[in-house]
């Protein structure tokens, strides 16, 4: 099995944004940020396998909200695995200038994607971009990864929904879970999706996730306080996803919801080598947490 090319350690729960196509628009975090001691633990074994790839640190909130706390997660993935590529995605509203993102940088950022989400705010920070200095790209796509030394930002003019594109652009359903805007399928697609074979998804709650589309941890299968990243990376859960997917089938838990056309990082798909969880575990671990979360009310992820 092919090693993940991205780890999204997401490094606290909120965001400020209530966007109809996110989930956030429709549910409630608590105040609350990635424990340290395992933030640190994770990228120290990341460190230690001399790992070149991404390291995201969102995954639904909005990094910038905290702008001390955010140079600080940066500065530390920056220290314990030194030849990654850390990337953040902001909404930009917490940015106040050129000065706000060559901080990010001076702390060890790559790659930086701003999303303008309301009209206007695209026009009225491209002035931000053509300040920074050149040796920061604006010709290569974040979504490629860069090598260590290399340095990308990238802003999106996202106010209008319609016109978001199509690939890693298009709208999705975040697996059936933002019900009000794009509704679950009633039927699995016959689909191929490569997420699972090229992310490691880690929330705030240090839980590894099937894919980011999980927003709630609904089929969560292990934490990377109790176990490695590469524990996590080969578990009979994902492994069983990653089975299933490799023929087109999309019947488990999330996926049968779910109409992401992910493509991207073909080559990343690779024959699981470990035995697969089965579907009966599967379910037994989204009945368990569905449960929790009903209990607590749907709209709490506290």
């Amino acid at each position: 099995m092919r090693l993940f090319n991205t780890v999204a350690l997401e490094i606290a729960a909120r965001c400020n944004r209530r966007c109809k196509f996110c989930p956030v628009r429709y549910n409630k975090r608590p105040e609350e940020h990635i424990r340290w001691h395992d933030f640190c633990k994770a990228l120290s074994e990341l460190g230690l396998m001399g790992y070149t790839g991404r390291i995201e640190l969102y995954i639904y909130n909005e990094p910038m909200r905290e702008k001390a706390y955010l140079l600080e997660c940066i500065a530390t993935a920056r220290h314990l695995a030194p030849k990654s590529c850390i990337m953040v995605a902001t909404n930009g509203d917490y940015c106040k200038g050129p000065d706000d993102i060559m901080r990010m940088y001076a702390s060890g950022l790559n790659q930086l994607l701003i999303n303008c989400y309301s009209k206007g705010l695209y026009e009225r920070r491209t002035p931000w971009i053509k300040a920074l200095p050149s040796v920061i790209s604006r010709e290569r796509s974040v979504y490629s990864v860069l090598g260590w030394r290399q340095k990308a930002v990238q802003m999106l003019d996202k106010s209008e929904v319609d016109a978001f594109g199509a690939g890693v652009f298009g709208l999705i359903n975040r697996a059936g879970n933002i019900p009000e805007f794009l509704d679950p399928t009633h039927e699995p697609v016959s689909r191929m999706c490569a997420k699972p074979f090229r992310m490691l998804n880690v929330n705030w709650r240090g839980e590894a996730l099937i894919c980011c589309n999980d927003y709630h941890g609904d089929v969560a299968y292990g934490n990377i306080a109790d176990n490695s990243l590469l524990e996590l990376w080969t578990h009979p859960v994902i492994t069983e996803y990653r089975k299933r997917l490799l023929g087109k089938d999309r019947s488990l838990p999330l996926c049968r919801v779910c109409d992401c056309h992910s493509g991207a990082y073909s080559h990343n798909v690779s024959k699981p080598e470990t035995e697969g969880a089965g579907a009966e575990v599967i379910e037994a671990i989204y009945e368990s947490n569905l449960e929790k979360r009903n209990a607590k009310g749907n709209t709490q992820d506290s």
